[in-house]
């Protein structure tokens, strides 16, 4: 997951429409089975209000690239004065060879930490 801002509106971010996993969104009582977790291409099906490794509430995907999908969360209990931290989590599509190279972008990423202007990874983590 990478670091965006602590603005809590960010445009593109949408909802994909899908359903099937066991979510129940802030304020809504609407749950979900754990169908469907990702499409026929191995892309992750982002549902708004699902909490990923127990503290980042999804807003919805932002975008797909060659071997991922981009979904923009909020860090749970990381509020401060009203702002929201917001981060940028990078999902893998379910295959091997995506997560092989998915896993070579996280090895290089870490050893690039401390170079300036290179995008930081706060951290990562497997769901389902």
């Amino acid at each position: 997951m990478f670091a965006l801002s602590d603005d809590s509106s960010v445009e593109g971010v949408h909802d994909n429409g899908s359903s099937g996993v066991q979510v129940k969104a802030e304020g809504n009582d609407e749950t979900f089975d754990d169908q469907d977790i990702d499409d026929a291409e191995g892309y992750y099906l982002a549902r708004p209000g699902e909490l990923l490794d127990g503290k980042y509430r999804s807003r919805g995907d932002v975008g797909r690239g060659v071997f991922s999908s981009v979904l923009f969360c909020d860090v749970e209990n990381q509020q401060e004065e009203g702002k929201v931290h917001t981060v940028a989590i990078k999902v893998i599509r379910n295959n091997p060879t995506m997560r092989r190279s998915g896993e070579s972008e996280l090895k290089l990423l870490e050893a690039l930490k401390s170079v300036p202007n290179i995008v930081q990874v706060l951290g990562s983590f497997e769901h389902r």
